[in-house]
């Protein structure tokens, strides 16, 4: 069984160790930096489990200052969409159905601001096939990629139509 609500402050070192055990396919963050994602976010959600966080997602909104090139390239193709900016479950919980039960409350979430879409990117230099194969299953299509020139990494940039 499982609960998702409103991240707090006391979940930070958990939502951090959650993110440093993905940082291959995430990026690092310290405390701070976290912080100011969230302070960015249009939704910060944390999935518990038996009273213990499971997995979080931080999103944006298309009009955030978040200073972000993968946003900034969504940004240049779409007028409005929330962006989700990272989706970690932890490893002893994957494939229980928590990644999608997060996502389908941030798809619901934006149906009732009316957001249409949803943007996200995963990695393709090194190639993440568990993300390729659960955003395909989770309805998102590319629709280009970027080379990420702080890390070198290839990035498929997704997109997942709502009906409103």
């Amino acid at each position: 069984m499982h609960q998702i609500r409103e991240g707090t402050r006391a979940d930070l070192s958990d939502v951090l160790s959650l993110n440093q055990a993905e940082e291959k396919w995430t990026s690092k963050l310290a405390l701070d930096s976290l912080e100011e994602l969230i302070a960015y976010s249009v939704a910060y959600k944390v999935l518990t489990t038996a009273e213990s966080v499971s997995g979080f997602v931080l999103a944006m909104n298309s009009s955030s200052a978040y200073p972000n090139a993968n946003l900034n390239w969504f940004n240049a193709r779409l007028e409005s969409f929330w962006y989700v900016d990272r989706i970690v479950v932890a490893g002893t919980c994957s494939r229980r159905g928590y990644g999608r039960a997060l996502y389908e409350h941030i798809f619901a979430r934006a149906r009732q601001e009316r957001v249409r879409s949803i943007t996200c990117e995963y990695s393709t230099r090194p190639m993440n096939e568990g993300s390729a194969a659960f955003h395909a299953q989770m309805g998102f299509r590319e629709i280009g990629n970027r080379i990420d020139k702080t890390n070198g990494k290839g990035l498929s940039m997704q997109v997942c139509e709502l009906s409103v």
